[in-house]
């Protein structure tokens, strides 16, 4: 069960880093080509999902549910609870921080990073249940 379990893991951390590069792609050519304030937007909008989400998945992995399920519940729910705080903060900093954000913008990066996270999951999701009937088929041969 730890092999599945470090995968997962992997994966999510693949998939935060994956999204930080995008975000940071897109914020330096909104930089370059519209303006700081989209940028800042961009970047303000993304971290406040990465981040988080970084978190929550430290906290999600401390401990493998087949070892401790107690102490697996307990870093999920703990992971949670800083994944809204942290959230909360990034906004609320960001607006009280940075001068000119388009909210819009903020917004609609949040979303688009939240749904690019969902999509990417439930491909990883997809392609694990397609492996795990392989080796069933495999093994009942």
């Amino acid at each position: 069960m730890q092999d599945c379990t470090d995968s997962n893991k992997f994966t999510a951390y693949r998939m935060l880093i994956f999204e930080t590069a995008i975000i940071s792609v897109i914020a330096l050519l909104m930089v370059l080509g519209i303006s700081v304030e989209v940028a800042s937007s961009v970047l303000v909008g993304g971290l406040a999902f990465i981040i988080p989400n970084a978190y929550f998945t430290r906290y999600v992995f401390r401990y493998s549910a087949a070892d401790s399920p107690q102490f697996a519940l307990k870093g999920f729910y703990l992971g949670e609870l800083i994944k809204f705080v942290t959230t909360v903060l990034i906004f609320t900093l960001g607006f009280l921080l940075i001068e000119k954000l388009n909210v819009l913008i903020l917004v609609l990066t949040y979303i688009s990073t939240l749904t690019f996270n969902l999509w990417g999951n439930s491909i990883f999701m997809h392609n694990l249940a397609i492996k795990a009937e392989k080796m069933k088929n495999k093994d009942g041969d």
